[in-house]
């Protein structure tokens, strides 16, 4: 299982994950989690890339726009984010509930990302 792999082995997903992508270009889940492998593994201007290109693919998919809030989240100023992605944790994460209400991780994720900005209500409100 490639999710599993993802967190066990994340070099061995990514092998995987682009095998793939070469059978399925198309792929938004592919691109989702080699994107996540990507922002995990402190590769930040490819794991937007290709989270960008899985929301493409599939704009509705609460993981995707989970995953790519906690990738806008925590990139660091040097990754060189365009300027449309300001601003756009925030928004990738309520669009997430928008689909999904109760979606785990992005209310986990945002009510992290809230914290971290000061509002503690807001994170209350989302924990």
């Amino acid at each position: 299982d490639i999710a599993f792999k993802r967190r066990a082995n994340p070099a061995r997903a990514e092998v995987l994950l682009n095998k793939a992508l070469e059978v399925d270009p198309g792929s938004a889940k592919a691109f989702r989690l080699r994107g996540a492998i990507f922002a995990s593994t402190r590769r930040a201007p490819e794991g937007l890339r290709d989270l960008k290109k899985a929301f493409q693919l599939d704009p509705k998919d609460p993981d995707t726009l989970c995953d790519l809030g906690c990738a806008m989240s925590t990139m660091p100023p040097s990754a060189a984010a365009e300027p449309e992605d300001e601003g756009g944790a925030e928004r990738c994460y309520k669009m997430a509930l928008a689909v999904d209400p109760g979606h785990v991780h992005t209310l986990y994720n945002y009510g992290t990302f809230m914290y971290r900005k000061g509002d503690l209500a807001g994170t209350e409100r989302l924990y």
